[in-house]
């Protein structure tokens, strides 16, 4: 379903930018000898496998000068692009539930009211700052603001 693809420096903004209007694109800054980073490719392949996005892999030992512009202190480190725009960062190791569960909530968001919104932002801040969330709660809101937008 998803794919999963080498970043490098010199391509990086044009084939993001241009990928990230497809699909949801998350960028893994990793380091070969990092153990987390080990930990997190079999997560990434089961979400390649399972959902609709583009996992773009970035080793920050070859390809230091991305990392070091986005200011990526520590590895690894997850960004969510989606119409060329960062839409999230995480940092550290992330169970596959999670990161599945943040793909969905963040296509839902991005299907119901679009990608470059206050209201995008807003369900951002909402989802990831409150432990209360759940998928039906926030359906459930964006399907009340949606009705009230018309």
């Amino acid at each position: 379903m998803g794919e999963i693809i080498e970043s490098k420096d010199d391509e990086f903004w044009s084939v993001i930018k241009r990928r990230s209007k497809e699909k949801l694109i998350i960028v893994e800054f990793y380091s070969p000898r990092c153990f987390p980073c080990k930990m997190m490719d079999p997560v990434l392949e089961e979400v390649s496998k399972e959902m609709d996005v583009i996992i773009a892999k970035h080793n920050v030992r070859e390809n230091s000068r991305i990392p070091l512009s986005l200011k990526i202190r520590a590895v690894p480190t997850l960004i969510f692009v989606k119409d060329g725009e960062v839409v999230k960062v995480k940092r550290g190791f992330t169970k596959k539930e999670k990161l599945g569960m943040s793909v969905a909530f963040l296509g839902l968001i991005i299907a119901m009211i679009g990608a470059n919104t206050p209201l995008m932002w807003m369900g951002f801040l909402i989802m990831f700052t409150s432990p209360f969330v759940t998928k039906k709660s926030l359906e459930k809101e964006l399907g009340r603001v949606k009705r009230q937008r018309g």
